[in-house]
């Protein structure tokens, strides 16, 4: 299918389509080879530009939710982590297979010029020993008229801006907001599919706006952003952070590394960046897959406090049910081996007779014992193990208790 990339409906509708079918790379080909076809800026253009720009967040957007539902159908031993450390807790295969060296998206004419080198010129471009690579794919950054640039030749870069996620209508830049300066500091701007010619788009330039969620690896650092909004993290207890400053790290892998020790902290200041007073308390939240089924992190001396208590507790308990039994087994004593030394009144009725002897005295006396033992001492310390366990309950398992076994600030999944 080809469009008129001037026409902006046309691309608006292209751009739908295609993310409306699952062909998210067709939509995005189509959204940077529209912005090759812009001039100077996306704002002076004579035409409606929002319908574009609407349509291709519509596109990030779907893409994002189809991710997470492909998040959550991972196979159980890439999703509990049972594998032992050292050995790869990971599908073998993805989506998409990257050679070693591709230069997809390079002008043919570069590549034929490097070929016709004689071979020890060439070798000086083929990125070995620290030379140049040709060849190495890099789309090319739409930049903003503010922006300052520090970048390599080969896709790594930091961009001195204001806030701006994505297009340069986004983030609080796009806004026109004050106090929104941020550092992008991003190596592989478009991921795997970096390229600097798009041949979907008849070998035109590729044009890339940031990407939190394809470019290869980011730190960002802002003044003033919507840092969870930026790369689609999930609010969990934490919350979704607004007009905050923010730093983000994002790559495949991450390592935060000390050679003594790491602390994460919350709430150091009283006053947030903004100006305005921090109010809530906010704790740190271990979110797997980004989805957020939290549950708080348990505190281990408590949880040792509280089953030792649970221990004693039973014990106790134990102790009670002895007791109970004792009284019980001297009362079953008496009735067993007790007998009558004294008359017995007969009674005659048709078809029988029966008899009526003189109360026991002895197994009178062991049951009113074993009745007072059980009232004043089964009794009283059933009542009193209750008392403790109800106390024991509010102050470990209540939020509200001095022990509660649970972080009242950190999750995890």
């Amino acid at each position: 299918m080809t469009i008129e990339f001037t026409d902006n409906d046309a691309v608006a509708n292209y751009i739908k389509k295609a993310s409306e079918n699952g062909q998210f790379d067709k939509a995005k080909d189509a959204y940077y080879a529209w912005q090759a076809n812009q001039h100077i800026n996306v704002r002076s253009s004579g035409q409606d530009n929002g319908i574009v720009l609407d349509a291709w967040e519509a596109s990030k957007k779907l893409k994002l939710k189809s991710n997470k539902e492909k998040s959550r159908s991972f196979e159980p031993k890439y999703q509990e982590s049972e594998t032992p450390k050292s050995q790869d807790n990971k599908a073998v295969n993805t989506h998409t297979t990257k050679k070693a060296v591709n230069r997809t998206g390079t002008k043919p004419q570069t590549i034929e010029r490097l070929q016709s080198l004689p071979k020890n010129a060439a070798n000086k471009y083929k990125g070995t020993t620290g030379d140049p690579m040709v060849g190495d794919p890099k789309p090319f950054y739409i930049k903003s008229s503010a922006d300052t640039i520090v970048e390599g030749k080969h896709n790594a870069c930091i961009v001195l801006q204001r806030d701006r996620n994505a297009s340069r209508l986004s983030g609080y830049a796009g806004k026109g907001d004050t106090q929104c300066g941020a550092i992008d500091i991003v190596v592989g701007r478009g991921g795997y599919k970096a390229a600097a010619f798009s041949e979907e788009s008849g070998g035109q330039r590729m044009f890339a706006d940031p990407d939190f969620v394809n470019d290869a690896a980011r730190i960002y650092i802002s003044q003033k952003t919507d840092i969870d909004e930026n790369f689609n993290i999930v609010d969990g207890q934490v919350g979704n952070a607004k007009a905050r400053s923010g730093i983000g790290i994002k790559a495949d892998q991450v390592r935060i590394m000390a050679r003594e020790g790491i602390k994460l902290v919350t709430r150091m200041d009283q006053i947030m960046s903004q100006g305005a007073d921090v109010e809530d308390i906010s704790g740190i939240d271990l979110i797997a897959t980004n989805f957020a089924e939290l549950q708080p992190l348990v505190k281990g001396k408590n949880l040792e406090e509280c089953l030792m208590k649970m221990a004693n507790n039973i014990d106790a308990l134990n102790g009670i049910v002895d007791s109970l039994l004792m009284y019980q087994s001297t009362l079953n004593d008496t009735i067993i081996n007790h007998s009558h030394f004294a008359p017995a009144v007969v009674y005659s009725f048709p078809g029988g007779v029966v008899w009526q002897t003189t109360p026991s005295f002895p197994l009178i006396q062991a049951g009113i014992k074993c009745s007072i033992d059980q009232t004043s001492q089964t009794k009283k310390s059933e009542m009193i193990q209750k008392a403790n366990l109800a106390q024991f309950k509010f102050n470990y398992f209540n939020p509200a208790g001095g022990k509660y076994i649970n972080s009242r600030y950190n999750n995890t999944t």
